[in-house]
């Protein structure tokens, strides 16, 4: 017959080994970006944003003409390298550029610089008739005259 501290030994070895539930361990997903703003002036320039992310990150919204995007790295880190081209128009002109994973989202703001000084003329060439008339220009100007 068993003894009641062998007996006793069992019945708890019994119930820990039942009460034990499985660790699950899930990593959770994550990514991030070194800034959320790139501001440049009218020339261009090449700014660089660290993405950290340990998902298939992608881009989801489409570049503007004007902006390049690459990425070099692996896993958690990405370098994206955005190549912003000059800006000759006489308005700054913003991008707003989402990279998601399919569970977190991130939005970085790209703005440039209008062309420090630039004036449009509607008209690059007036021919005037000898008699008295009357015409419109317009004149588009992000500086003063």
């Amino acid at each position: 017959m068993p003894s009641y501290r062998t007996l006793l030994t069992t019945v708890l070895s019994l119930f820990f080994l039942l009460s034990c539930e499985r660790e699950e361990r899930f990593e959770s997903t994550y990514l991030t970006l070194s800034t959320n703003t790139i501001s440049v002036s009218a020339a261009g320039a090449v700014r660089n944003v660290l993405l950290s992310s340990n998902g298939d990150w992608t881009l989801l919204t489409p570049l503007p003409s004007w902006l390049e995007m690459t990425s070099n790295g692996t896993a958690p880190d990405f370098l994206l390298v955005f190549t912003v081209a000059e800006n000759s128009g006489v308005r700054s002109r913003s991008a707003f550029i989402t990279l998601g994973d399919g569970n977190m989202e991130e939005t970085l703001t790209v703005t440039q610089a209008a062309n420090p000084r630039l004036s449009v003329l509607s008209e690059q060439e007036l021919h005037l008739p000898a008699e008295e008339s009357s015409f419109v220009v317009s004149l588009e100007t992000n500086c003063l005259y």
